[in-house]
């Protein structure tokens, strides 16, 4: 099962099947028939299945259908178009050919459950063959990218593009996938590519903005965006033009500008249940809850990374991961099985049911125990840093818990959040807005610090500024708390990292290693942190030694 969602070939030669856009100059009929006789049967399922819908046939396709009448979604098509167009032959044929079948829901529940990638991307595939809808292909597109990283995801993109050249979006999301895994060289092609055959120009002015920018060219890259039609532009693709319009702007060292492009992609970002407030809500109601003591926790080897979005836990948590000792875990929904608790037993005034840490604490645990599948790990670390704002009430849960706590200059952190294009939730719609960036911040420190402080014998703190500066020193101190050696694979992290999902923004950066460097962009933006709405910030720079830097 492997085999279906290893790529095919080199990233190179993937791109390069994107040539295959030239034949819709034969116009879409003789387009899809040609994709039809291709020897890939996503590409081939997906050709017919258009022709069967639109109720053109070319004869020369007509084996074609019924060889592939094996798969369902074809063979419920065909036998309809056939019977429709009185052609009984090719109707019995269809007929006569046997459905592949798979007990594909019970084995999707299994995979669900245990959290496997390839086997989700195989069974997602298999739906796509079933049904003829592409979200299936998507969905294999995302669990691919979560079971070996960007290269396992390109092959099925690809495909998505090719299946459905009058849909910019899926160019836009591979033009994405490669701009974030720093592959420029293979989007250069992309872009030449599509240029040569006259299709997408707007994806394609967005991505050689991209390159512009790259190449010192930040005013050549904005001139190019000028040129993209606003009108009916996928959502996706509309927020990447004002990030790389943002980006472009701060080469130029035009502050204020950027800063109002950041706006409208934030803007852009803001779901249907947009709610800032909903996220402090919780995690105050959850601090005031009553709960009796849950009693020891055997699981001494299980640490939580915690901080802030973007204070340099991603590094930290990938360069921990090539511990052959160490299992991280990035952002999965273990806490979400404690909240879900919480918010079915908690009663406002009233104490929360005496045995609910303990049955909360399970919960978590069984979370982590369904996703470690790292052999010989013995340290097990679950990254969530926005958790942090929960301070209390993991002390409640786990009051024998010892923490990995990230830190970096609070003007730097705020500023990154507030210029990322987080996908919508609950806490990530407070970095909607500079002023909510602010607040939810110095929330976050408030309910971390008065929990713990910078001596709490239980929280290794780690500093992004000496992470980036002096790796091993600042690596080897978060070893020693962990109870493990040093060992030289943590070195090579950027390599691992190539071949992980994309799951927080920080991925373009920690695939470039330790090279990046003390980041103070904030110097670039004073004059919002002039505002009074950065004051609450002061505070945290004082504490954490930021205070003239």
């Amino acid at each position: 099962m492997d085999d279906v969602i290893r790529a095919k070939g080199s990233a190179a030669t993937e791109i390069e099947r994107l040539w295959t856009l030239e034949k819709m100059n034969l116009g879409p009929v003789n387009y899809y028939a040609a994709l039809a006789a291709e020897e890939n049967e996503i590409l081939a399922v997906g050709a017919v299945n258009v022709l069967l819908d639109q109720g053109v046939v070319p004869v020369t396709a007509n084996d074609v259908i019924v060889r592939l009448s094996r798969f369902h979604s074809v063979q419920l098509r065909a036998f309809d178009f056939y019977v429709d167009n009185f052609d009984h032959p090719h109707a019995e044929a269809v007929l006569a050919t046997p459905l592949r079948s798979s007990d594909m829901v019970k084995r999707q529940l299994v995979a669900k459950y245990n959290d496997d990638k390839v086997e989700l991307a195989t069974i997602e595939i298999e739906r796509f063959f079933r049904t003829g809808e592409v979200g299936p292909l998507s969905e294999a597109a995302s669990a691919a990218e979560g079971a070996g990283g960007w290269r396992r995801a390109l092959p099925l993109i690809v495909d998505l593009v090719l299946i459905n050249p009058q849909n910019a979006g899926w160019l836009a999301r591979l033009g994405q996938m490669l701009r974030q895994a720093n592959e420029f060289d293979l989007l250069n092609r992309v872009c030449d590519i599509v240029d040569k055959i006259g299709i997408f120009p707007n994806v394609s002015l967005v991505f050689r903005a991209v390159l512009a920018g790259r190449a010192g060219s930040a005013a050549e890259g904005l001139k190019l965006l000028d040129r993209v039609s606003r009108k009916n532009l996928p959502q996706d693709l509309a927020i990447a033009a004002d990030s790389v319009t943002a980006e472009l702007l701060e080469k130029l060292g035009r502050f204020d500008d950027a800063y109002g492009a950041y706006m409208r992609q934030n803007k852009l970002l803001r779901g249907p249940e947009f709610n800032p407030s909903a996220f402090v809500a919780e995690a105050k109601a959850k601090a005031e809850a009553t709960l009796a003591a849950p009693g020891p926790d055997p699981r001494k080897n299980y640490y939580m990374m915690l901080g802030f979005p973007r204070s340099g836990t991603t590094l930290l948590e990938n360069a921990l991961a090539n511990h052959p000792r160490i299992e991280t875990f990035e952002e999965i929904p273990s806490f979400a099985a404690v909240n879900q608790l919480f918010r079915k037993s908690h009663i406002p005034g009233a104490p929360l049911e005496r045995d609910f840490a303990k049955r909360a604490r399970a919960r978590y645990y069984t979370e982590l125990d369904r996703r470690a599948n790292k052999s010989g790990a013995d340290v097990f670390i679950d990254k969530l840093p926005i958790l942090s704002a929960q301070a209390h009430f993991l002390k409640k849960i786990f009051p024998e818990k010892r923490y990995i706590f990230s830190i970096r200059h609070p003007y730097d952190v705020v500023l990154s959040c507030f210029k990322q294009a987080f996908a919508p939730n609950v806490a990530m719609d407070n970095f909607t807005t500079f002023e909510d960036s602010c607040r939810i911040y110095d929330f976050t420190m408030n309910q971390w610090f008065t929990a713990f402080d910078l001596d709490s014998p239980e929280v290794r703190y780690v500093r992004y500024d000496r992470l980036v500066l002096d790796f091993k020193a600042e690596v080897s101190r978060v070893l020693a708390f962990l109870g493990v050696d040093w060992h030289d694979d943590i070195a090579h992290f950027a390599e691992r990292a190539s071949e992980r999902q994309v799951k927080t923004p920080s991925y373009a950066k920690v695939r470039s290693g330790v090279s990046i460097g003390v980041q103070t962009a904030w110097r670039n933006y004073a004059f919002l942190f002039k505002r009074p709405e950065a004051r609450p910030l002061d505070r945290w720079v004082k504490l954490f030694g930021y205070e003239g830097l």
